[in-house]
């Protein structure tokens, strides 16, 4: 009676254990779909970000006195798209 008690645990066992790793084989792959998606967008926003960079850079030695560069700057650095360093450059 016993023997068989301890395989059913152990079946049971064996059913969670599938389906734990069904689920984690599921997020696996959910996690790769949106990283997929990411990553050309994280790409962007880096090159969106080193435009907005140069366009500043360039009206600040057309215009020295421009608050438009300072502003375009801020943002970026509120938003964590560059850092005080390249404010103050």
């Amino acid at each position: 009676m016993h023997v068989m008690a301890g395989r059913k645990k152990f079946s049971e066992a064996d059913e969670r254990l599938e389906a734990a790793e069904k689920r984690i084989a599921e997020t696996n792959k959910h996690n790769a779909e949106l990283t997929a998606k990411i990553e050309p967008m994280h790409r962007q926003v880096g090159e969106l970000t080193m435009w907005v960079k140069r366009l500043a850079h360039s009206l600040r030695k057309a215009k020295p006195v421009s608050k438009l560069r300072s502003d375009a700057m801020d943002y970026l650095n509120r938003n964590g798209l560059i850092s005080v360093e390249d404010v103050l450059r």
